[in-house]
């Protein structure tokens, strides 16, 4: 009886930028540099799910707690995130 030999893959891209933006560091920058947008991108980041499906099985919903969706606002988002680091002396 030959033998049969099954495989799975999985691959998680995580050079996205806006896979490792923080949502509670992000809306605090927000707040200081845009106040009276706050709000509103704390609706648009916060409270968001996913979940997994393979063929007929569905995962549980999990909370994002970094990262945002794709849109043109993602740009901006990551370089609020991202203006503060310090930078090296030249």
């Amino acid at each position: 009886m030959p033998r049969t030999k099954e495989y799975c893959s999985a691959v998680f891209w995580t050079s996205n930028k806006r896979s490792i933006v923080w949502h509670k560091g992000l809306l605090c920058k927000i707040k200081k540099i845009l106040p009276h947008s706050h709000l509103l991108m704390s609706s648009y980041l916060c409270d968001r799910t996913f979940q997994v499906k393979l063929r007929d099985a569905r995962s549980s919903l999990y909370t994002c707690l970094a990262g945002y969706p794709g849109s043109v606002l993602g740009p901006v988002l990551y370089n609020i995130f991202t203006s503060d680091l310090p930078q090296s002396p030249k």
